[in-house]
């Protein structure tokens, strides 16, 4: 990983400020009745596609900052004294923006129409934040997960709940997150180009 120049640290700056602001309004963080659907890593695939990993990984930090410090503030949730742990809310969203920036490298090496390599890159940023961030849970709370959906009489296993979950709010986020990134970054090279 290299290290940032001056563009690339002031989008960092940016975004940065643009994922705290959506993690302490109501814009990026959905209440659900169970856990809480997010768009705050729009902003780490924009950083991750536009500038490579170093960004990516600063950015997936301070989502992951973000949403450990929303946990202890201001839980909405359950699930939120899970999040408390950074193995459960930082380290997932670190790998995701490192991990997406390295997709979008590879496929914009292999598929000419960056259209198509930006919206694949950033469903993986979706798919990848959904799946590190509920396999934390399940790697690291097994126990507290059964425990508290027990109390909030969810029937099934802990399993099923994590899987009802990436499929249902996962692929909403998907969706959501290929909708908006995909024109943002390609109006942004545009624009850098110009």
């Amino acid at each position: 990983m290299k290290k940032m120049n001056t563009r690339e640290m002031a989008t960092t700056a940016v975004l940065s400020a643009l994922i705290i602001i959506l993690g302490y309004t109501p814009l990026g963080l959905i209440p659900l009745p169970t856990m809480t659907a997010t768009i705050l890593h729009i902003p780490v695939a924009i950083g991750a596609i536009m500038y490579g990993p170093t960004v990516g990984l600063t950015l997936g930090i301070v989502m992951g900052l973000t949403t450990l410090s929303k946990a202890i503030l201001a839980p909405v949730s359950p699930l939120d004294p899970l999040f408390i742990n950074p193995l459960v809310s930082v380290l997932p969203r670190a790998l995701m923006g490192v991990l997406t920036a390295y997709v979008f490298i590879v496929l914009s090496k292999a598929i000419k129409v960056s259209s198509i390599s930006v919206g694949i890159s950033a469903a993986i940023a979706s798919i990848t934040n959904t799946v590190f961030t509920l396999g934390a849970l399940v790697i690291v709370y097994s126990k507290q997960l059964g425990q508290i959906l027990e109390q909030m009489e969810v029937s099934g296993t802990v399993i099923a709940f994590v899987v009802g979950i990436a499929s249902t709010s996962g692929v909403a986020e998907m969706i959501i997150t290929i909708i908006i990134v995909v024109p943002i970054i390609l109006a942004l090279r545009k624009a850098l180009e110009a």
